[in-house]
Parts: C-alpha cells; structure tokens; sequence
C-alpha cells in the first residue's frame, strides 16, 4: 500500500462513437500524466458510453488492437488508468473496468452486482472488489456501492481506498454520494466516485464526480456535468485536492 499518492476521476463525456471516446480518454490519461497523477479512474462502460443494447456489438476483449492506445498512453504518460468497456469473455459479456498498467500489462475486474435490467444483456462477475494491492486500490463498477458487503471486503483487503465508477443520474446522486462518504468513514478509507458528465444510453447523469477522505470529508469533486479531472493527493497523512475543468483543450 503506498501511503503518499495522487489520484484523479476522469469526469468523461460521451461522445457517442468508441474512437471519439478512446481520443477522449487518452487526452485524459495525458492531462493526468502531466499532474502527476499515478491512478485515473473513469466512469461505468467510460469508453462506449452506456449502450446495453449496443454492448454485444461495442464489446471489447483483452487482445483488442483499440486498447493498444490506451497501453502506450498509460506506458507515456506513467499513469494506472481504470476505463469501463463491455468485456467479452468465452462469449459471456460483462461490465468491466479495463486496468491498463505502465508496464504494458493489463487486468480487469469485472461488474459483480447487477442493475435490474442489465442482467438481458451481460453476466456478474464472480469476484469482487479487484485489488490494485500495490497501490492499496479496490475498484467498484456503480451498483456494486449499494451493497455493504462489497465495501466491507474492500476494507477486509486493507485497501486504502475504494475507488467507483460509476453512472449516477441527478435524481439518485445525493443518496449515493452519501452512501459513499459513509462506507469512507466507517472504513476507514478513501473513496472515488467517477462519474460520467453528459448523458448516455438515454440517462441524465449528475457529473459531480468526487473523492472522500477517511472520515468522509469531501476533498474534491466537480460541480457540475462536463469534462472534469477531480484530483485528490495524499500526503503524510492528509488529503487535498483540486478540480481541472476541462483538462484538455483540442476538440474530440
């Protein structure tokens, strides 16, 4: 577990086209790179947007050459970048975060609870929270926050935080926010909440994206929906942050 560490959500906003997004989250990874941010965490399926019934279609596997820019980016740039995708495994379709490591590696943990609904289209994962445990990291894909137990096993691998993401419309994001802060409190660990900032798959999201110390103090968050980079750092002890509006400046 690192005890010093800076780490960011990407508030990305779906440009509704898989290269427009993979253009955005590479500007991402860049922009944190150049912060100095060595964890990046986008929001729920970030790099096809929320499309179920698209997913099949839009699915990506481990091999994928469209992930290859995301590798050399991450490699570049000296960032972790957690990025949502449909996963397609022996012809069973997940919800997965994509973990593209400096060093060219790259894992996946796959969504363990799923939203009524989501289950006509993709599997649960069989395992959770994944565990970045050199860097004391347990991920979370949106609906597996409401279930305690899954937030209670982060802690039980000595995570030092509990990173979301996530797709939260303006109706539900108070409730889930709070919830958030509450498991970083009781836990004793710093949450992140990656949000996305524009609508998808016909939601209204809230953006808002945020991060939380130990005792469920919000450190950063963005206000509102767009393109935000929501950097929280940890040193000796104490968190501060900061928020990047929109953190690149060429058009997508």
């Amino acid at each position: 577990m690192k005890n010093d560490i800076r780490i960011a959500a990407a508030q990305t906003v779906d440009q509704h086209n898989f290269q427009a997004n993979l253009v955005q989250h590479c500007r991402f990874i860049e922009a944190a790179g150049r912060e100095g941010v060595e964890l990046l965490v986008f929001p729920e399926l970030s790099l096809t947007g929320y499309h179920r019934e698209q997913a099949s279609a839009l699915s990506v596997e481990m091999t994928s050459p469209g992930l290859e820019a995301l590798r050399r980016v991450s490699a570049s740039s000296d960032v972790v970048a957690v990025a949502g995708a449909p996963l397609m495994v022996d012809g069973r379709l997940f919800i997965a975060s994509m973990v593209i490591m400096p060093d060219g590696s790259m894992t996946s943990y796959c969504k363990q609870h799923l939203h009524p609904g989501e289950d006509l289209f993709f599997h649960p994962g069989s395992a959770g929270p994944a565990n970045l445990e050199s860097m004391g990291v347990a991920l979370a894909i949106c609906a597996d926050t409401n279930f305690p137990e899954h937030a209670a096993t982060a802690s039980a691998l000595s995570a030092s935080i509990y990173a979301a993401s996530c797709l939260i419309t303006s109706r539900g994001y108070d409730q889930d926010s709070a919830q958030l802060s509450a498991y970083a409190a009781k836990h004793a660990y710093a949450v992140l909440l990656a949000n996305h900032g524009g609508s998808t798959g016909g939601f209204e999201v809230a953006g808002k994206s945020a991060i939380w110390d130990e005792q469920g103090n919000c450190v950063s968050a963005a206000l509102s929906t767009g393109a935000h980079l929501v950097i929280g750092e940890r040193s000796s002890g104490q968190w501060t942050g900061r928020v990047m509006p929109q953190p690149f400046h060429e058009p997508i």
